[in-house]
């Protein structure tokens, strides 16, 4: 089930308080992620690189954030500890820790256990499928507190 241009946005679902930060160099993969995402209901942020995503995240509080692994500059591992720094100093009332993702193709060779051994919260292998999210999504949302009303 892929979304497609023009199509009616899905009715808010189970998903439509999320607040998703989705980092990845390769602009044609933020797209595809960010329309799964949004078809999932997720209110979604994206953008190309570590330091970008600092700033953002320094500037609006969000509950998951999929980051590339092996982006230019900084990557995603050494991103975790900045994200969450920035998190914790911006928004320090947080209810709940922010949840990283991994998403990768594979390149460096770690295993699932190696990302959580890293820090990240889950691992994605790319390239990310509309059910793959929904299933991550799911596993998390039960974790992140209720939106406020």
């Amino acid at each position: 089930m892929n979304p497609t241009p023009g199509t009616t946005p899905p009715p808010a679902g189970s998903h439509a308080h999320l607040r998703v930060l989705l980092v990845d160099d390769v602009a044609m993969n933020r797209r595809v992620a960010e329309l799964f995402l949004k078809h999932l209901g997720c209110t979604v942020v994206s953008t190309g690189d570590v330091a970008s995503a600092v700033v953002r995240i320094r500037a609006q509080e969000f509950d998951l954030v999929f980051t590339d692994v092996e982006m230019p500059e900084v990557n995603g591992i050494d991103g975790i500890e900045l994200f969450r720094e920035a998190d914790a100093a911006a928004h320090p009332g947080r209810r709940c820790r922010l949840k990283i993702m991994a998403v990768s193709a594979g390149q460096l060779g770690m295993t699932h256990q190696d990302y959580l051994a890293a820090g990240f919260d889950e691992h994605l292998a790319k390239p990310i499928e509309l059910e793959q999210l929904r299933a991550v999504l799911l596993k998390w949302q039960s974790e992140l507190p209720a939106p406020a009303v």
